[in-house]
């Protein structure tokens, strides 16, 4: 296998494994580039990384990289506490993307840790975007 491919799916793991909450119901999330449509209380994830920086020389150097996941929920604006229930959210994704070192097939994930953007407000919607960064090495 590839670092690529082992990386996106031990991130596709992780995000299946996520579970955020809202008003009792879990939100469904969608790869950015998944085929979907935009309705209703939702989670949109895309995945950014670094090239891969080898660490020694060799026909198939260790490699690692780093980047992060970006969760953009997203709240149809028809309530007077979205505030709350948007920092509710981002508290679920810090619960759930603790600091911490594990290791999935060929790849060894640090998450180093998780911020949220300011709240926004943009068409039908208000939302947060959360960035969970991540180092990965390829053993």
């Amino acid at each position: 296998m590839s670092l690529y491919l082992d990386l996106n799916t031990t991130l596709r793991k992780a995000v299946n494994a996520t579970t955020l909450n809202y008003l009792g119901s879990p939100l469904p999330m969608y790869w950015a580039l998944d085929d979907y449509t935009e309705s209703g209380a939702h989670v949109v994830v895309t995945k950014e990384t670094t090239d891969p920086n080898p660490q020694s020389m060799g026909s198939n150097p260790p490699q690692d990289l780093s980047g992060f996941l970006q969760l953009v929920i997203k709240l149809p604006r028809t309530d007077d506490t979205l505030d709350a229930y948007l920092s509710d959210l981002a508290g679920q994704v810090w619960e759930q993307f603790p600091v911490s070192t594990y290791q999935d097939g060929n790849i060894k994930m640090v998450i180093n840790n998780v911020s949220a953007g300011t709240h926004l407000t943009v068409g039908g919607y208000a939302s947060v975007t959360m960035r969970i960064n991540f180092n990965a090495m390829y053993c």
